[in-house]
């Protein structure tokens, strides 16, 4: 389990509670990727708020003491369920850098994936989500939360093409063995294009 309790939230969007929801489907199963969003043309189903945005942060933080132990990362999906209530699939367990979450129940309408970045390593660009990060959530019409080993808090815009820097180091549990001089200076917010032109920049000098 997360470890997440209705009490641990103050409010939410239907009846002040927030539920976590853990779907345990088991093996994943083996077919065609699924079209999780409604359209990258049309409304997001249900627009972020406050609240989700609390409850995304809180997932992250879960996953992070094991993300960061194991230096693998974690992903699932958050959305609602069927009665209005922010609901969250059960982690799965990644690799160093990747993760393919298990599909969502039918009765959850998904709103954005989630990951960590696993633990801190100064051969990767941990502290920004990947063009392949922004692209994957894109391609499935839905918005996505990143959470990265120095505590950071990232959300990709799906319909705007963007990510941006909800929260900074610490925000969420970080790695203990996170460097600060190991992270190249960051923007508050990337395109898909702006993450490769970061990432060519970044194999050219270091």
């Amino acid at each position: 389990m997360l470890g997440l309790r209705d009490q641990d939230f103050p409010g939410s969007r239907m009846g002040f509670r927030f539920v976590l929801l853990f779907v345990a489907l088991g093996a994943l199963v083996q077919c065609a990727p699924v079209q999780l969003g409604v359209g990258l043309d049309q409304p997001r189903p249900v627009s972020q708020d406050a609240d989700e945005i609390a409850f995304a942060k809180a997932v992250l933080d879960s996953v992070q003491p094991a993300s960061i132990d194991q230096n693998r990362e974690f992903c699932g999906f958050i959305g609602v369920d069927a009665s209005g209530d922010l609901v969250a699939t059960t982690p799965r367990a990644g690799r160093e850098a990747s993760c393919l979450p298990n599909l969502p129940p039918v009765s959850m309408t998904v709103l954005a994936s989630y990951h960590s970045h696993a633990a801190h390593s100064p051969r990767f660009d941990s502290e920004v989500p990947s063009v392949t990060d922004l692209e994957a959530d894109a391609a499935e019409a839905i918005d996505g939360y990143v959470g990265t080993p120095g505590g950071r808090v990232w959300y990709h815009d799906a319909r705007a093409g963007r990510t941006r820097m909800l929260c900074g180091p610490g925000c969420i549990t970080a790695d203990p063995a996170y460097d600060p001089a190991d992270t190249f200076p960051l923007s508050q917010s990337y395109s898909a294009e702006e993450l490769v032109i970061r990432d060519r920049v970044m194999q050219e000098f270091f």
